[in-house]
């Protein structure tokens, strides 16, 4: 499905008000947690999950705490749910951390393995799902472009091995330049609810969509971003994951750094074993050096112009 898009800088209208972004923990848990959230809740996960036909017309949390992974400074939140005869387990993740793919693939084979305690049969382990919502991209879909992926142990041929684990990753960056539209499917109106800045942005949505839960969703970020509590934590949570992306920026610099630097005293080192006199060294240090910098300057201008971005898809199930 071909999606347009908004070519304006700001898609949420002139004088919108921000809001608590559903994507941080402060607002996600309790939007979902509040009185009326579970029908939310369960309209949210049957839009991207499979459930193979089971009832999904309630939920239970089951972490009553905000769960984070150690030193994540807040980037990276889960959210434990029971609905339609599954375990699933909702993440969002605001920044790109090493190993995500490995953690992710490890956290839902954990949910399922430790279901079974001595003395069960297998059969009655709970099928585990995953819902991973990313505020970056992952640079192996960039072809495709599509903002949602779903994942099952499927052959060659796509057939079904077993619904027992399935994984879906929502890249939010992908969605953000769809132009709000009547008529856009659920699943783009949700992944546009997270990526909305404004309440003029979730007016927009709620005013597009024909799904109650969204627009009841829409209702409950805008009560909640007025709340001043929330706005002060939601602030602090925000300054946190910015210091922590401001970190792993200067520290993948400086490992870079320290790496030229390794290889040059390796290099040089070599050379003082084959015989070489310091001042040939340096001149053989110095000429590497330049070559380095003349091969990124060609790699630089050889790198391709960017494509005019294709309008994201859905993915299908």
């Amino acid at each position: 499905m071909a999606y347009n898009i908004d070519s304006t800088k700001n898609v949420n209208g002139g004088g919108s008000t921000e809001i608590i972004s559903p994507m941080l923990d402060v607002m996600f848990k309790r939007m979902f947690s509040i009185d009326s959230g579970a029908p939310m809740l369960c309209n949210f996960l049957e839009t991207f999950i499979d459930f193979n036909g089971n009832d999904v017309s309630s939920a239970n949390l089951m972490d009553k705490e905000i769960k984070r992974y150690p030193d994540d400074k807040g980037s990276i939140l889960d959210l434990r749910v029971e609905a339609g005869g599954a375990e699933i387990d909702v993440e969002v993740q605001l920044m790109k951390l090493d190993g995500d793919r490995e953690r992710f693939t490890l956290y839902l084979s954990k949910m399922y393995s430790e279901q079974l305690k001595e003395g069960m049969d297998y059969s009655e382990v709970h099928n585990c799902k995953s819902l991973i919502i990313l505020d970056y991209t992952m640079p192996e879909y960039d072809r495709n472009n599509e903002f949602f992926h779903s994942f099952k142990f499927r052959d060659e041929n796509g057939i079904v091995f077993s619904d027992a684990l399935e994984m879906g990753i929502i890249e939010i960056p992908r969605i953000r330049d769809i132009k709000i539209t009547q008529g856009l499917d659920d699943r783009v109106m949700w992944a546009k609810l997270f990526a909305a800045k404004s309440k003029g942005e979730l007016d927009m949505i709620g005013n597009s969509t024909s799904n109650t839960e969204i627009k009841k969703a829409v209702y409950v970020v805008k009560q909640l971003s007025e709340n001043q509590v929330l706005r002060r934590e939601a602030e602090a949570r925000v300054k946190a994951i910015n210091d922590e992306k401001a970190r792993l920026r200067a520290a993948s610099k400086e490992g870079r750094a320290e790496g030229r630097a390794e290889g040059t005293e390796k290099m040089a080192q070599a050379l003082r074993d084959m015989g070489y006199d310091e001042n040939m060294i340096a001149e053989a240090v110095k000429r590497s050096q330049e070559n380095q910098a003349v091969s990124k300057s060609q790699q630089a201008q050889q790198k391709p112009q960017a494509h005019k971005k294709t309008p994201p898809k859905h993915g299908g199930r």
